[in-house]
């Protein structure tokens, strides 16, 4: 009798030890808060000036009422490849940044790898059912966005949204959200050597590969699909601007053969100051898709076509040098559709400089 009281007072008091230990409440704080985050959390726009509250539980972070009293901004996926739907992204982004209001963004193809959610709410059926007008931004520069109206702004493909890129706190704010929050171990084992102490030159040349819409326009639309003497024509620019450096130029494309493309350009342009770069295995239109895209930005110069694809690598980037097609007209005996004027796009102290050149 007497053992089993003396057991029965030994195990009382070690439950009583272990309900006292600092550590176990310490946990079980944390792991609640943790489950309140989750399950409310705050909007990740904060581009707007809020009153500090004295109220220790406020948030810093600005919040917004999506009940459908508040206008709001979304955009239209247009089944393009990335770099479309990217552009009406960065236009949604913008009228939102610019004016003030939420952003609804919907998620496309290659987007689940990005940040979007720094900025804006997800759309959903729900949400969007709670707008009872909406109105597309028309194709010219003529529009009004009334913020407490409650209508949904819709950013279509056609629709013309006059960005300024020479603001760079919204340039910041895209960075932020088109990037890659997490590196995936292909992305790092795909990376690209760049040689040290070379001028990085990205050539990006668009062929189709297999996407139906480009074979019909491809012989029609040189600025789209620029033949292969316009991007040799101007790596022997790049080669005179920064005369005596030599050149390490990557060839980025959609192309099955992209070794086709580096011996064709070996024969033209030699191989004394030029190192030569390309994807060797499995490249084609629908592979390596934001891994090309990231590692455009990170080239000194950049020879691109009409594209939105390289178009917006070289607005997320800070290349010294960028030069792209601007006219096109007939030329030769044949009278053959080719480009006949270029853009320049030089890094200078004051900022960018684009002049336009005669070819």
């Amino acid at each position: 009798m007497k053992q089993y009281i003396l057991f029965l007072v030994l195990f009382v008091s070690c439950m009583q030890a272990r309900i006292k230990r600092p550590w176990r409440r310490r946990f079980i704080i944390k792991k609640s808060q943790q489950k309140k985050i989750f399950v409310k959390p705050t909007s990740p726009i904060n581009n707007v000036k809020q009153k500090k509250s004295t109220n220790k539980k406020a948030t810093s972070v600005a919040t917004y009422d999506l009940s459908g009293k508040c206008s709001v901004v979304t955009y239209e996926l247009n089944g393009g490849r990335f770099g479309d739907n990217l552009s009406s992204y960065c236009r949604a982004v913008w009228i939102a940044y610019q004016h003030n209001i939420p952003l609804l963004y919907k998620l496309f193809k290659y987007s689940k790898r990005l940040a979007l959610n720094n900025y804006g709410f997800p759309m959903n059926k729900k949400v969007g059912s709670r707008f009872k007008r909406k109105i597309i931004i028309p194709n010219h520069n003529r529009y009004d966005i009334i913020k407490n109206s409650g209508i949904l702004y819709i950013v279509g493909w056609k629709s013309k949204v006059p960005v300024d890129w020479r603001n760079k706190k919204f340039v910041a704010l895209l960075k932020k959200c088109v990037t890659l929050p997490f590196l995936s171990s292909r992305f790092l084992s795909s990376g690209i050597k760049i040689p040290p102490h070379h001028i990085s030159v990205a050539v990006h040349i668009r062929t189709g590969g297999d996407y139906g819409p480009d074979k019909k326009i491809r012989s029609r639309q040189p600025k789209r699909f620029a033949p292969h003497q316009f991007y040799i024509d101007q790596i022997k620019r790049i080669q005179s601007m920064f005369e005596g450096s030599d050149l390490y130029v990557h060839i980025f494309t959609d192309d099955a053969k992209p070794m086709a493309l580096v011996k064709k350009f070996k024969q033209q342009l030699g191989d004394e100051h030029i190192t030569y770069g390309c994807r060797q295995q499995g490249n084609n239109f629908h592979t390596n898709v934001l891994e090309d895209f990231f590692a455009m930005t990170t080239f000194d110069c950049l020879i691109r076509p009409e594209s939105l694809y390289s178009m917006y690598a070289e607005r997320l980037g800070s290349h010294k040098v960028v030069i792209y097609p601007v006219r096109t007209g007939p030329a030769g005996r044949r009278r053959k559709i080719a480009v006949r004027e270029i853009a320049i796009k030089q890094q200078t102290r004051q900022g960018y400089v684009t002049k336009k050149v005669r070819v």
